[in-house]
């Protein structure tokens, strides 16, 4: 008989509680990063869509970052659902599925912690419960056989004994199989680790990425919308050249205008309002003039 079966059971629940134990760091994590997923999100003003300025590769580039950002909130709560679901864990897979070489070199190293007297392997504790069950059926085929009382009187004492090695090997065996969920469970979390970091790093970069082409978008196309704004506009030599004689000879440069349109970079149309110069509206380009807002809405 396995010693030590009187403690198989606490044996159990602690490999069992270590597992759970498992599951609460992969539920924390996956919270965590779920919850960093729906903080960046919610901070982004979809709102400021509507002063975004209307350009297809503006609106490609929203559409690769939210995508980026809302795929890797799925990811991180696909992946910790998948490790968080049960698995089903049998002494076959044990004995032969390489998900649990480290197992069987585990019970292999140290047959009489984890098996007690039942083999110095997982090969050979099978073979040995095999057996055990094949005599315990043998038993009871005799029994029913044997017209002889007194002989069924000292099958039935043997039954016994059989019935109670095979609960030994029962208890054994639920010890076995604690110990390859939990080795299975965290052979899953060091490999979906870094798996789970990454898709908290496309959640990080997918929404930095949408907030930078949203604000930058928003900005150029609130200056394009900024029509009638006082400035201060200062002509190159270019500008002289072409604007300077529609001016006056008396205006100088820099002048004050109106801008009626135009965006950062130009080109503008002008309101000429400086009293040094010939009022009326004038064209110039970004190579003609700097225009110098006075302020902005």
């Amino acid at each position: 008989m396995a010693e030590g079966d009187l403690t198989i059971k606490d044996e159990v629940a602690a490999w069992a509680g270590a597992s759970d134990k498992l599951r609460d760091v992969v539920k924390w994590t996956a919270t965590s990063f779920g919850a960093l997923g729906a903080l960046l999100i919610g901070t982004a003003p979809l709102s400021g869509l509507a002063k975004v300025e209307p350009t297809f590769w503006t609106f490609l580039l929203l559409a690769l970052f939210a995508a980026l950002a809302l795929g890797g909130v799925g990811f991180v709560i696909w992946k910790s659902t998948s490790l968080l679901a049960p698995s089903m864990v049998t002494l076959t897979d044990v004995r032969s599925d390489d998900r649990y070489t480290g197992v069987r070199t585990l019970v292999a190293s140290e047959p009489q912690a984890f098996l007690g007297t039942w083999g110095s392997d997982v090969e050979s504790f099978l073979a040995n419960r095999a057996q055990e069950y094949r005599l315990l059926a043998a038993v009871d085929q005799m029994i029913v056989r044997e017209p002889n009382q007194a002989d069924v009187r000292s099958l039935r004492k043997l039954r016994d004994k059989l019935v109670a090695r095979v609960e030994s090997l029962g208890r054994v065996s639920q010890r076995l199989l604690a110990v390859a969920q939990f080795s299975e469970l965290s052979t899953s979390f060091n490999e979906a680790r870094p798996k789970l970091f990454g898709g908290a790093a496309a959640v990080i970069v997918g929404t930095a990425g949408y907030l930078t082409v949203l604000a930058t978008s928003s900005s150029e196309a609130a200056e394009a919308e900024q029509t009638t704004l006082p400035a201060m506009v200062a002509l190159t030599p270019a500008g002289e050249v072409a604007v300077g004689p529609l001016l006056g000879p008396r205006c100088r440069s820099p002048f004050q205008a109106l801008v009626l349109d135009g965006g950062r970079k130009g080109p503008w149309e002008l309101l000429v309002i400086d009293p040094t110069c010939t009022a009326g509206k004038v064209n110039v380009t970004a190579d003609q003039a700097a225009v110098l807002l006075s302020f902005q809405r």
